[in-house]
C-alpha cells in the first residue's frame, strides 16, 4: 500500500514501465499492420496502377538487304516483330502505294 507523498519503490516503477512498454509496442504493431493491410486509399491505388502499367519497352531494329537489292527492316518490340521493306521501283502497286504517301510496305519476316 502506497501512501500519498511517499515515492514509489523503484522495483514497482520498472515493472510498470515494462508492462506499459509491451502495451505501447502492441498498439504500434496494430497501427503499422493496419497501414499495410488496410483499405487502399485513392493515392495508393493510383500509385500501384501506374507502377503496374509501366513495362519497359525495348525496341530493336535490324536491317537486311533483300536479294533484289531493297532494304528491309525488322522491328521487334514487346508486341512481337514486324518487317517493312522499301517499295519496288517499277511496279504498279508501288505507284499506288506512293500515291497514298507510303514509302514502305509490311512484308513477311524471314526466319531468325
Amino acid at each position: 500500500m502506497l501512501i500519498v507523498g511517499e515515492p514509489a519503490p523503484a522495483v514497482d516503477l520498472t515493472h510498470q514501465a515494462k508492462r506499459d512498454l509491451v502495451k505501447v509496442e502492441r498498439e504500434l504493431a496494430k497501427t503499422q499492420r493496419a497501414g499495410i493491410n488496410g483499405p487502399p486509399t485513392y493515392q495508393s491505388a493510383l500509385a500501384k496502377g501506374i507502377e503496374a502499367a509501366y513495362k519497359p519497352r525495348g525496341i530493336t531494329i535490324k536491317e537486311y538487304i533483300l536479294p533484289d537489292g531493297r532494304r528491309m527492316s525488322r522491328v521487334t518490340g514487346s508486341g512481337g516483330s514486324k518487317c517493312h521493306a522499301a517499295l519496288d521501283n517499277h511496279t504498279i502497286m508501288a505507284e499506288a502505294y506512293r500515291s497514298q504517301g507510303r514509302v514502305a510496305k509490311e512484308v513477311p519476316c524471314p526466319p531468325n
